[in-house]
C-alpha cells in the first residue's frame, strides 16, 4: 500500500459521522471515490462508521482512522488504546447493537485485527475497486 491518510477523532458519540465525512473527503481527494459506485462508496462509510461506533461504544478511547491506498486494494484501519480483542458475534433479531463486526465481514473482501506497538489494537478492512 502506497498512500496514507489518517484522522484522530475524539470519544465523542459525533465521531462516526465525522470518520464518513472525512473519508468521503479523502477518497475524494485521492481521486479514487469515482472508482466506486454509489452503493460501493456507501458501503466504504457504513463499515467505517461501525468500526468507529465499536470503538465509541466498547473502548471509550480515542479513534484513528487509517485509510491506505494500494494499487486496485483499500485498507480502512481504525486504531483504539484498548488491547481486548474484537469478537465477531450474531446479534438476536431484537437487540439494538451488536452488527458491526458482521456487516464489515459481509461487505469487505477481507478483514481483520492486530495488535499495536502501543496498548491498543487496529481492527481494518479491504475492498478491492477498478482502476
Amino acid at each position: 500500500m502506497s498512500v496514507v491518510r489518517e484522522v484522530t477523532l475524539g470519544r465523542a458519540p459525533t465521531a462516526p459521522r465525522l470518520a464518513r465525512v472525512w473519508l468521503t473527503s479523502e477518497l475524494e481527494d485521492l481521486g479514487v471515490l469515482s472508482h466506486f459506485s454509489g452503493s460501493a462508496a456507501e458501503s466504504l462509510r457504513v463499515m467505517t462508521s461501525e468500526l468507529v461506533t465499536n470503538v465509541i461504544v466498547h473502548t471509550h478511547s480515542v479513534v484513528v482512522v487509517r485509510v491506505r491506498l494500494g494499487d486496485k486494494r483499500l485498507r480502512v484501519e481504525v486504531h483504539d488504546q484498548d488491547a481486548r480483542s474484537p469478537r465477531l458475534a450474531k446479534a438476536g433479531r431484537l437487540a439494538d447493537g451488536g452488527r458491526g463486526l458482521v456487516i464489515v465481514d459481509q461487505m469487505s473482501e477481507d478483514w481483520g485485527f492486530e495488535s499495536t506497538v502501543t496498548d491498543g489494537k487496529q481492527v481494518w478492512f479491504v475492498v478491492a475497486f477498478d482502476r
